[in-house]
C-alpha cells in the first residue's frame, strides 16, 4: 500500500504519477497481497537451502560409495572391462540411486502435504472466505499446488550425484587394478 499509493498533501496527491490513495481500511486484500508475496519469498529461500543440503549430501552419499567400490572397479578391469564400460556401469548406478532419491522425495511430500491439506482446509476455507467476503462459497482453499520450481530441486538432485561421482570414478578408473586387488 506504501509502495502504490500517494501521500495526501497541500496540492493533492504527491507525488503526480500516483493517482489515488490506498488504505487497509475495507480490504484485507492488500496485506493479504503482501503477506503471500513474502511467504513465497521466504519458502523459496528455504526450499534452496533444503535442496543445496540433499544435494551436498547426495553427492557425498554416492561419492564415498564409489570410492568404497574399488575392490570391484579392479575386478571389473581385471576381467576385461574398458574404462568406459566401468564409467558406464557407475554412471547407472547413481542415476538409479538418485532417481530413486527424487521419486522417495516426492513421495513423502506429497503425502505430508496432503495430510496438512486435509487437517486444515476447513478452517483456512472459513477464515479466508470472511476476511475476503467471498460470496461464492463453492471456493475452497488448498495448501496443495504444483510449481515448475519443483522440477529444477528435482533435476538439482540428479545433477548433483552424477556431479558427486565424477571425482571417486576417475579416481577408482585410473588406478591399477593390480595394485588394488593386492591392497584388499
Amino acid at each position: 500500500a506504501k509502495n502504490e499509493s500517494c501521500q495526501y498533501g497541500m496540492n493533492g496527491c504527491e507525488p503526480a504519477s500516483k493517482y489515488f490513495m490506498l488504505t487497509p481500511f475495507g480490504s484485507n486484500s492488500i496485506a493479504i497481497d503482501e503477506a503471500k508475496a513474502g511467504t513465497a519469498r521466504a519458502l523459496l529461500w528455504i526450499t534452496g537451502i533444503v535442496s543445496v543440503l540433499a544435494a551436498v549430501i547426495a553427492s557425498l552419499t554416492i561419492g564415498r560409495t564409489i570410492a568404497d567400490g574399488r575392490r570391484e572397479t579392479s575386478v571389473f578391469r581385471a576381467i576385461g572391462f574398458k574404462r568406459l564400460d566401468i564409467a558406464q556401469i557407475y554412471s547407472t548406478y547413481t542415476f538409479l540411486l538418485a532417481l530413486s532419491t527424487v521419486i522417495f522425495t516426492l513421495i513423502t511430500s506429497i503425502a505430508i502435504a496432503l495430510l496438512i491439506n486435509n487437517a486444515l482446509w476447513l478452517g483456512t476455507t472459513v477464515q479466508a472466505q470472511l476476511t475476503l467476503g467471498v460470496a461464492d462459497t463453492t471456493e475452497r482453499f488448498s495448501y496443495v499446488g504444483f510449481s515448475p520450481k519443483l522440477l529444477v530441486v528435482l533435476a538439482m538432485i540428479v545433477i548433483s550425484g552424477l556431479i558427486g561421482m565424477t571425482l571417486p570414478l576417475i579416481r577408482n578408473i585410473r588406478r591399477n587394478p593390480i595394485k588394488d586387488m593386492r591392497d584388499e
